[in-house]
């Protein structure tokens, strides 16, 4: 991975100017590097997150830090080992349909019987569980954010460096649209969107490609069927 740093380096190998009040080569990298997360954000983004939870343990806090949750929370059974039925998704519902089914959840060691939880909602910044749970299990939460911009020098980008160059020519082409020089803005911006062969050295790759890229890796398996002759 390249830091800010190692791109803005780049980037001035080419664009020399330093035209005050003009866009920066940082500003135009990061706008470059954000565009193409919006292409790949959403997998290269989304992680995952575990809880353990106790018996009677209905209330569990999210993960600090995260921006999005992708449903539905998932949970798992540790006495189960591999079988399939050791690990399932929780329905997720909306608050007052979880208060239909849990009116008074804090009395669960009272007068409150406990099970194998079903179901869930978000409220508060805590998932609410039920049925309460009867014994420990853990939670599996698929989590994701949005892209940051890289701020310092040491901030690491977190497409691997094979795009480098693919970053590089979308910055050039916002920086030198930004002084005007439209030619050299239109050619970097080509490159930028279709890359470009050199001397069989170097390939710059382009953001089509990238989205060919994506396209391929979150298509399923394709299944032939034999046909009987």
């Amino acid at each position: 991975m390249s830091t800010l740093l190692d791109l803005k380096n780049i980037v001035k190998q080419i664009y020399k100017r330093d035209d005050p009040g003009t866009l920066q080569p940082e500003t135009a990298i990061n706008e470059t590097y954000k565009a193409m997360l919006a292409v790949v954000g959403h997998h290269k983004l989304q992680d995952r997150a575990y809880k353990d939870i106790s018996e009677g343990q209905y209330e569990v806090s999210l993960p600090s830090g995260i921006l999005r949750i992708h449903h539905p929370i998932k949970i798992i059974d540790p006495t189960g080992g591999s079988q399939s039925t050791s690990s399932y998704p929780l329905r997720f519902m909306t608050k007052d349909e979880y208060d239909y089914w849990e009116p008074s959840p804090d009395l669960w060691d009272t007068d409150h019987s406990t099970g194998i939880p079903w179901g869930y909602c978000l409220w508060k910044n805590s998932i609410y569980l039920t049925a309460i749970p009867d014994r420990a299990y853990t939670l599996e939460i698929a989590i994701g954010g949005d892209p940051v911009d890289l701020l310092v020098d040491a901030d690491e980008s977190i497409l691997s460096s094979f795009w480098d160059e693919t970053i590089m020519a979308g910055a050039l082409s916002r920086l030198f649209a930004a002084v005007k020089l439209y030619s050299d803005a239109d050619y970097w911006r080509k490159v930028y969107l279709n890359g470009t062969e050199g001397d069989g050295s170097s390939i710059v790759a382009g953001l089509n490609l990238l989205r060919q890229l994506d396209e391929s890796n979150t298509l399923g398996p394709q299944i032939v069927k034999n046909q009987q002759l």
